[in-house]
C-alpha cells in the first residue's frame, strides 16, 4: 500500500499540507482516506479477507459521501 507521507492534496501552486492540517479538515481527511482505501480493499480481496474488504468498501462509500457533501462549499 502506498502511503502519502504527510502530504495533503494541493491546488496547483499551493504548498503541501502537513498531516495535522489535513486531519483538521474533515473533507481533506475523507479525501486522504479515499485515496488509500481502494488499494487496501484490493489487498484484502486478494488475501481472501472478504469481510474486511466489505467493511473497507463501506468506509470508502462514507468517505466519498463526506467529500461530496463538502464539494458545494457547505
Amino acid at each position: 500500500m502506498r502511503h502519502r507521507q504527510g502530504r495533503g492534496r494541493t491546488a496547483q501552486g499551493a504548498e503541501p499540507q502537513s498531516p495535522a492540517e489535513v486531519l483538521a479538515d474533515p473533507i481533506e481527511s475523507a479525501r486522504a482516506i479515499g485515496d488509500v482505501l481502494p488499494d487496501a480493499i484490493a489487498q484484502a480481496e486478494a488475501a481472501g479477507l472478504s469481510i474486511i474488504a466489505q467493511h473497507l468498501g463501506k468506509a470508502l462509500d462514507l468517505a466519498r459521501r463526506i467529500v461530496a457533501s463538502g464539494a458545494g462549499g457547505g
